[in-house]
């Protein structure tokens, strides 16, 4: 890089690394090597998965293309997926499933979470995302990390407390174990579901979720455990521009369609994995989602590589204001649960905004506690929790909500703090 800031030709080491082949590491002065070299080991990799049948997938049909078909559509394909995935508790007899419904945004996964909830009895259904009270997100990771481990087997899941109480109730029949989760689930979780459902946003999300699903047992399948909605969420909310962002890579020209039925040659999908990704020849999806990248980044790589110093400043302020990391419509609100008046929706509120100090205050929306809900902490079993572990507790029970305002913040007892639309 010194070189290219001083006019130098540029040279780049450059190394590729990816777990089913050897290392590639190069020094390149031209594009041209290195793109060969690149394309010669990614089919080097993708060859190596050929013949797999860890994660089946399906394709989910909305009947009708509106909020009402797309609840459907997930009740549908987590019934479907229970009824292919579940496995028998030997004690008891009785069916068990462990499975995730992966959500784009933060507030849908909420509404999944209580539509779930209310539709299949049999089921406890957690809500995990980063907008929790940090005790509470602590409570749910250190759950799934242990019950979610399956190197060796389901023993430990049979033999946990929580789960053994459930099997054994009289009142039990079945048991679904649900986790409606946004986008944190997919990078640095190492889970494995025995199921998923996806709301897609890209061709890459819907890759890293299905690595959650049969991870760590890479039992060979002859159904599917992978169901992936034909329509997201934001377009069965009507949106007919762009819906593969937020996340997603859609922020350039609109996508021809947004009907994963069409968005992938579906003859050609053995299992999910990174062919999925980079079959760019066969699916839609992979070759909208590159030529997305491709124009959202060709000023900035434009800049990285010219030889034009002034040019060369792309760290300054006007790269990021061209390509922001988040939307500064919103600013960050932290919320501390209140000593003074209990029940869960006072908090000491500080606005990013704002140069006040922190008021105590309530929050607009509230909603009481699902007696379905599960790996959820009341404010009382949270606080003793951070009091056992010697944690502070105002640290433990405080929240940063992206919002316009206090005003525009939620919170359901169970399933979290989210912004509302209204």
């Amino acid at each position: 890089m010194r070189g290219l800031l001083n006019g130098a030709p540029a040279k780049f080491n450059t190394a590729i690394i990816d777990d089913l082949a050897a290392p590639l590491v190069g020094h390149y002065a031209e594009c041209a090597p290195f793109i060969a070299a690149y394309e010669q080991h990614l089919q080097l990799m993708l060859a190596k998965l050929a013949g797999r049948n860890y994660r089946i997938p399906m394709l989910q049909p909305l009947e009708s293309v509106d909020i009402h078909g797309w609840h459907g559509a997930i009740r549908s394909a987590v019934k479907s997926l229970h009824a292919n995935q579940a496995w028998i508790d030997p004690i008891t007899g009785k069916k068990l499933s462990i499975g995730l419904v992966r959500m784009a945004n933060l507030r849908p996964a909420i509404e999944v979470a209580v539509d779930l909830t209310n539709y299949f009895p049999v089921a406890r259904v957690a809500c995990y995302h980063a907008q929790h009270f940090p005790i509470q997100r602590f409570h749910i990771e250190s759950r799934l990390d242990h019950l979610l481990t399956r190197k060796n087997g389901d023993a430990h899941i049979l033999a946990d407390a929580e789960i053994r109480a459930l099997l054994d109730s009289p009142t039990c029949s079945e048991l679904m174990l649900i986790v409606v989760a946004t986008p944190v689930e997919e990078i640095g979780r190492d889970h494995d579901f025995d199921w998923a459902v996806i709301d897609p946003s890209s061709t890459q999300s819907i890759v890293q979720t299905a690595g959650r699903v049969n991870r760590h047992r890479l039992t060979p399948l002859d159904s599917p455990n992978i169901a992936i909605l034909q329509f997201n969420r934001k377009k069965a909310e009507g949106k007919d521009q762009q819906v593969f962002r937020r996340p997603g890579l859609e922020v350039g020209q609109r996508y021809k369609t947004h009907d994963l039925k069409e968005l992938f040659d579906w003859a050609h999908i053995e299992q999910v994995d990174a062919r999925l990704r980079f079959d760019a020849d066969h699916h839609m999806f992979s070759r909208l989602d590159d030529a997305s990248i491709e124009s959202a980044t060709k000023d900035i790589f434009a800049r990285i590589t010219s030889n034009d110093q002034p040019g060369n400043l792309w760290m300054a302020l006007d790269t990021y204001t061209k390509s922001p990391l988040r939307n500064n419509e919103e600013q960050r609100i932290e919320l501390t649960l209140s000593d003074d008046h209990p029940g869960g929706n006072w908090f000491e509120v500080k606005e990013e905004a704002s140069s006040d100090p922190p008021v105590s205050r309530s929050i607009g929306a509230f909603d009481k506690p699902h007696p379905s809900a599960w790996l959820s902490l009341s404010d009382e079993a949270a606080t003793a929790i951070a009091q056992e572990m010697s944690i502070n507790v105002k640290s433990a029970m405080t929240v940063t909500v992206r919002a316009t305002n206090a005003a525009s913040v939620a919170r359901h007892l169970s399933f979290g703090f989210y912004r509302r639309t209204n």
